[in-house]
């Protein structure tokens, strides 16, 4: 008997103790339900009813113009032109109503480039970049050449080579450009290199110059890119470093020209504009 009125006693106990599940309105203000559990006196979130979302993901400016004239309502739909995608939110009104996306891809040329700003790269290696990059080349300012800044890059950098016996030195001459010498076995090599130069490349794939009709012909949009070279002789050879002080100019004009494209592609009540949508959370005054 007093063994049956022990375990009796021992259950009340922990049932007492167990924790009682009461959904209480989320402290934050946020107007969410929150159940208190009191072992850590953690606020667990409940999920609340879900419904489906469409959300579409193009990769080209155009098909995604195209989506856009003919599945959406030009006067409700908000186009937004953000750094790295397109959203439009055909329901403005409604945080969880459709959305289409359109990825903003950087062009390969634009991409190689901008992979090494900043980054020390050994004799091999920029020779290599500016082999590859050739064409991206701008030909230099002189009415008595018609080299581009590619042409002299490489047939300097082919000459400079020294044993690991050779001496590497670096130096501006009176012109400002940048002076190598190189001695090796009794040999002595000097060969100038730009301090600055520059190449032209697309940023945004798919943006056409023009627009589509253009008498350009579908060409994309390109843009001049100011880089600064230095160059640094140490016991492992020389090392280089290509900088462009007009990066954030450049990616803010590619913005507003994908911008201007797209607005181009689409009818005339659509209205587009920088910037980007996002959901914040905030208390429903009118929840049951």
């Amino acid at each position: 008997m007093e063994l049956q009125e022990a375990v009796s006693e021992l259950r009340r106990a922990f049932a007492e103790a167990s924790p009682k599940l009461d959904p209480i309105d989320d402290p934050s203000g946020r107007g969410r339900r929150v159940v208190a559990v009191r072992e850590g006196y953690n606020l667990e979130y409940l999920m609340g009813p879900e419904r489906g979302r469409r959300l579409h993901r193009i990769h080209d400016i155009t098909s995604f113009a195209d989506w856009l004239n003919r599945h959406a309502d030009p006067d409700r739909t908000e186009v937004l032109v953000d750094v790295h995608e397109v959203t439009a939110h055909l329901e403005p009104a409604d945080p969880e109503g459709d959305m289409v996306v359109c990825q903003l891809s950087l062009h390969p040329l634009f991409q190689a480039w901008e992979a090494v700003f900043g980054k020390v790269l050994n004799q091999k290696l920029f020779h290599y970049q500016v082999r590859v990059l050739f064409d991206t080349f701008d030909a230099i300012n002189n009415e008595n050449t018609e080299l581009t800044y590619g042409s002299l890059l490489m047939g300097s950098l082919g000459s400079l080579k020294v044993s690991s016996t050779g001496t590497l030195k670096t130096e501006l001459d009176t012109t400002g450009m940048i002076k190598v010498l190189a001695s090796d076995q009794g040999r002595s090599v000097d060969k100038q290199l730009p301090p600055e130069f520059s190449v032209t490349v697309p940023i945004i794939d798919g943006v056409l110059d023009g627009g589509l009709d253009a008498a350009s012909h579908g060409e994309l949009k390109t843009y001049r890119l100011g880089l600064l070279l230095e160059v640094e002789a140490g016991e492992s050879g020389l090392a280089f470093t290509v900088n462009c002080p007009q990066l954030a100019v450049a990616l803010r004009d590619a913005r507003r020209d994908a911008a201007e494209f797209l607005t181009g592609l689409l009818k005339d009540d659509f209205l587009v504009g920088l910037g980007a949508a996002r959901v914040e959370s905030v208390a429903d005054v009118n929840a049951g």
